[in-house]
């Protein structure tokens, strides 16, 4: 089920399914409606090297009439803005459109942080610049199959860097020829139609990767960028392990925090802290 911050709109992720392998919950999710059911399938990816090029990223001003910023994540200010990286890996074009589509999926209001002031492009940008995005240590010679089941890795011909270039280039192409602008510049009406389409693999531009399977590749890197320890470049100020209650590295607290660790759902209140 899809979740939201309290009182405010759609996110396309679902936190509360964040489960330990016992089936127990992992965290104690903080109040929230639930307005939408988007059947999505998530094919979780994670390994964390950085690396690659430096290009700056520039946040684009508004653009007064239809569309206008409506459909673009909010520009960062402060401290957050002062500490986004370079990027590494996409262009200035496809940053924004992946900041624009990260947001959609798990948006930020008054009630909590959303994907852009986690820097979940940032740490996607830095995953496809690193070894796992390059595909470093994969085995790639096949055959390759879609398992029926997860647990399985990596499982296409593609390195996961080509997989987001093809697909970022099928989705600008589709939004083009749809409503004749970028993904980051349509309404989040307009974006989330898309994202519905492309969640469903009806979207036929994508001829390298189907679409269902790019939305759920996306789909876990925003929850990695969420989640994430900040060292890998997402989960800013530690807002997303702020907004579950997790406290982050239990090394970083001694014997005290072993008695909470079957103690399921008991909060445990201390300032969440990263890897030193």
């Amino acid at each position: 089920m899809a979740v939201e911050h309290s009182g405010s709109r759609d996110a396309l992720i679902d936190v509360s399914a964040l489960s330990h392998p016992s089936g127990r919950p992992l965290v104690s999710v903080p109040p929230v409606s639930r307005r939408r059911i988007l059947g999505v399938g998530g094919a979780g990816v994670a390994a964390l090297l950085l690396g690659g090029r430096a290009q700056a990223y520039q946040t684009p001003e508004a653009t007064p009439g239809a569309g206008g910023m409506a459909g673009m994540a909010t520009p960062q200010t402060g401290q957050a803005a002062a500490k986004l990286l370079p990027l590494r890996f996409f262009n200035d074009a496809e940053a924004r459109v992946v900041t624009a589509m990260a947001e959609r999926i798990f948006p930020g209001d008054a009630n909590g942080p959303g994907a852009t002031d986690a820097h979940v492009m940032s740490y996607i940008d830095g995953q496809m610049a690193g070894g796992w995005g390059q595909g470093q240590r994969f085995y790639r010679q096949g055959p390759f199959e879609q398992p029926t089941d997860s647990g399985h890795g990596w499982q296409l011909a593609l390195q996961p860097a080509q997989a987001y270039k093809f697909s970022l280039a099928a989705l600008d192409a589709h939004c083009r020829r749809q409503f004749n602008n970028s993904f980051d510049r349509l309404s989040t009406d307009q974006q989330d139609a898309v994202l519905t389409d492309m969640a469903a693999g009806k979207i036929d531009t994508f001829d390298v990767l189907p679409s269902d399977q790019f939305f759920a590749l996306f789909r876990g890197s925003v929850v990695e960028g969420l989640f994430s320890d900040p060292l890998h470049d997402g989960n800013f100020d530690m807002v997303g392990w702020k907004w579950i209650g997790f406290p982050g590295d239990p090394m970083a607290y001694g014997d005290p925090y072993g008695k909470y660790i079957e103690q399921y759902n008991q909060p445990y209140n201390v300032a969440p802290q990263p890897l030193q």
